[in-house]
């Protein structure tokens, strides 16, 4: 079953279906949501450590539409804990990404985290990336923004 979503902005007119989005103002396609799921994966998982770590990568695995970060071994065999549940629907917000020497990059997202399954219970929680290449920083976090964009036209 597809969806389709009308949302009129100032003026601007986009149409957003499962498949893809399109904004009538620039007539320009935007990604659909699983794409940008698939890039949110491999950007990640490729590029992402713990805050602590430069041997203990992250991993994403999708919960629906959340996200499960797990926090690897330094092997990548298996994970360290069961990792945190995040709904990027709810962004409160993107820090600056603070590149550091090296090619170093922290990036900070302000988003809500599950703190009890039973109770459905969300807490506020900052989520800190450390990523090699600055580069792989903007490229995360575009991934994410787009993420949330279109959680939230989704709602």
């Amino acid at each position: 079953m597809k969806y389709l979503y009308i949302i009129f902005l100032s003026s601007c007119l986009s149409l957003f279906s499962q498949d893809a989005v399109e904004n009538s103002s620039t007539s320009e396609v935007i990604e659909s949501l699983e794409a940008v799921k698939k890039r949110v994966k491999e950007s990640i998982d490729a590029h992402a450590y713990d805050e602590d770590s430069n041997k203990r990568s992250y991993k994403v695995v999708y919960e629906g539409e959340n996200v499960r970060l797990l926090i690897m071994k330094r092997n990548g065999s298996a994970p360290i804990n069961k990792g945190l549940v995040i709904d990027f629907s709810t962004v409160y917000r993107f820090d600056k990404i603070s590149k550091r020497v090296r090619d170093i990059a922290y990036v900070n997202i302000w988003t809500s985290r599950l703190r009890n399954k039973k109770s459905n219970k969300w807490v506020k929680h900052k989520v800190i990336m450390r990523v090699y290449g600055h580069d792989h920083a903007e490229t995360i976090v575009k991934a994410i923004k787009d993420y949330n964009k279109l959680l939230k036209a989704k709602k």
